[in-house]
């Protein structure tokens, strides 16, 4: 285990970022293919996990399970370093050596917050990629409804949902406004109570 990784699972950002200075490989794998990154995340250090991200860390980068540091932190339900690393661009796509996606974990845990933040990451990143979303201005949020008309429409579509539209329909809906299948399934659980298989 390097100094970097023994910084990393001390939450010790005076070290991360002195390492850091020399250019240090802040990626180097300890055990089990690790990260210091995956080390912070995994043991829910905000500001380590900060500092490694801000000073080059690869939020992207797989140990021996194929896990990213996302994967870590959805298992263990630390929504505001989920929050941090969706921000600062962690993909939703990487499957581990268990055939599960950070949302799939998320789902299973029945952490509510989570799985909503990845389902918006997911589609932000994807509109950003197709041009229907103008990517120039980085988001800083994936928790709350970004603008006041998403505010505004939550609760209208909810009562639409529950209220007005049969299931049929609101699929219809869903996958109109391109929501995939896994989305549409971990909504349905989520207000609905329909168990998804994981």
């Amino acid at each position: 285990m390097a100094a970097i990784h023994l910084a990393a699972r001390k939450n010790n950002t005076e070290v991360i970022n002195a390492i850091a200075k020399f250019n240090t490989d802040l990626d180097v794998p300890c055990e089990g293919g690790n990260s210091a990154l995956h080390l912070a995340a995994a043991l829910g250090n905000l500001d380590a996990v900060e500092a490694l991200v801000f000073a080059g860390a690869n939020v992207n980068m797989v140990n021996s399970k194929n896990r990213t540091p996302l994967h870590e932190v959805t298992e263990n339900g630390f929504t505001d370093i989920v929050e941090f690393l969706l921000v600062e661009g962690a993909s939703v796509d990487v499957v581990d050596k268990n055939g599960k996606t950070a949302l799939l974990m998320a789902i299973r845990a029945e952490n509510i917050t989570i799985t909503d933040m990845i389902i918006k990451a997911e589609r932000y990143y994807e509109g950003v990629r197709q041009g229907r979303i103008n990517g120039a201005k980085k988001v800083t949020s994936f928790r709350n409804e970004r603008t006041p008309q998403q505010k505004q429409m939550k609760p209208f579509c909810y009562d639409l949902a529950m209220k007005e539209l049969e299931e049929d329909d609101l699929r219809r809906l869903f996958f109109h406004w391109r929501f995939k299948e896994l989305h549409v399934k971990a909504i349905q659980s989520q207000y609905i109570g329909n168990a998804v298989d994981t």
